[in-house]
């Protein structure tokens, strides 16, 4: 079976998805539009293929459908716009989501950064996290299963759950000032977010700690494909020169490397340039690994909606990508030209060459990527609007 990647046409925002040849599906950012909403669309389709489905049973196995995996790049409003429905197909029993936790900091530039009318769904996103982790801790699997032994090591993926993310969780003032050795006073204690995020309505209470070492930890079940996932530390964003807390936000994007086939696409969420540079640059042990991560791919989805204030030199010149993909709104006329320059080889699909493709140009756009022969790449074929869509 083949593996297909969507980048959905939501305007302004970012929605991308992976179905697994598998049959299984991962999820990218939760954008939507007015008249569209890619996670409906991805629920009906699994529901429409699912190997028992008649009529009578749609609405049941839509219920009952669940993503293998889920990513949040990061917490701009429009990266969010579905996160209540997306919640209600993650599985309650493992780590199927991943997203940066913010602290303090984060919260603040969170704040600062989001409109009037992305912030509500930023603290629904937040409240959603809080609920979710209850549902970990409580869950039947969790109470039956003793800890680990201290020597068992977790899988791969799970393992980066509890060093980076640990749970979805955000942690407390008291923990964040023990990190520093600072002692704190009885005064300082009782906002880590009411006192910075109200009115006109809180953001959730400190998410209670869910020890990882004593919750089961299951890694997506993907197949062939492989996905590889970072994000830069939040007190390394910090030492970016000239952030703001727009480019704070940004900076703390996952960025996630698909590998299907033979066939590599990296997703970059909003990282700007400066983040870029520092990050592809940097010397410090912890940073090495990007490099790797971001090179010698063959489909790269802009960073920032392809605008001026995301675009990397170094991030080109390492990835080498055969196209640029763009996911931007009817209108926006700032998708940074050099992404149709030199540093993109450019592929031919019908007798035209495009070295970038936008949805604002083709709408939704679909790599099929086919099970290669032996020794080979998987064939890449593609699709655009609602032909997409089938």
């Amino acid at each position: 079976m083949n593996a297909e990647f969507y980048l959905f046409d939501i305007d302004h925002g970012q929605c991308a998805a992976v179905h697994l040849p598998n049959g299984r599906w991962c999820i990218f950012d939760v954008g939507s539009r007015a008249d569209f909403s890619p996670i409906e669309w991805i629920i009906d389709q699994a529901a429409t293929n699912h190997p028992r489905f008649n009529p009578a049973r749609h609405k049941a196995l839509a219920t009952a459908f669940k993503f293998e995996k889920a990513t949040i790049s990061h917490l701009h409003g429009d990266h969010i716009t579905e996160s209540e429905i997306l919640f209600k197909h993650l599985k309650t029993e493992s780590f199927g989501l991943r997203y940066t936790t913010p602290d303090e900091q984060l919260l603040t530039d969170m704040r600062d950064s989001n409109s009037e009318t992305s912030l509500p769904l930023v603290r629904r996103f937040l409240r959603l996290c809080r609920e979710r982790a209850n549902a970990i801790q409580n869950h039947p699997t969790n109470q039956i299963l003793p800890p680990p032994a201290p020597s068992s090591t977790l899988p791969s993926l799970a393992s980066l759950f509890a060093q980076q993310l640990t749970t979805p969780r955000l942690p407390s003032l008291r923990e964040l000032l023990a990190e520093q050795s600072v002692v704190p006073k009885p005064s300082s204690l009782p906002s880590l977010m009411a006192a910075r995020l109200t009115p006109p309505s809180p953001l959730p209470p400190v998410f209670p700690p869910v020890a990882a070492q004593s919750t089961l930890v299951i890694e997506p079940n993907l197949g062939v494909v492989k996905i590889r996932e970072r994000g830069i530390p939040l007190n390394i964003t910090r030492k970016i020169e000239g952030s703001s807390a727009q480019s704070r936000v940004n900076n703390s994007s996952i960025v996630s490397r698909i590998n299907a086939f033979g066939s590599s696409i990296l997703l970059c969420g909003d990282l700007e340039g400066e983040g870029w540079e520092f990050v592809l640059n940097s010397r410090l042990p912890m940073l090495q690994q990007w490099r790797e991560l971001v090179s010698g791919v063959d489909i790269l989805v802009a960073p920032h909606h392809g605008h001026r204030s995301g675009f990397s030199t170094t991030l080109l010149s390492l990835a080498k990508p055969a196209v640029v993909l763009v996911s931007v709104k009817s209108g926006d006329e700032n998708v940074d030209s050099r992404y149709s320059g030199d540093m993109i080889s450019g592929i031919c699909l019908d007798g035209t060459d495009y070295c970038c493709i936008t949805t604002r140009q083709k709408g939704h756009i679909k790599v099929t990527i086919e099970p290669p022969a032996i020794g080979q790449k998987g064939q890449r074929s593609w699709s655009f609007g609602d032909v997409t869509l089938g």
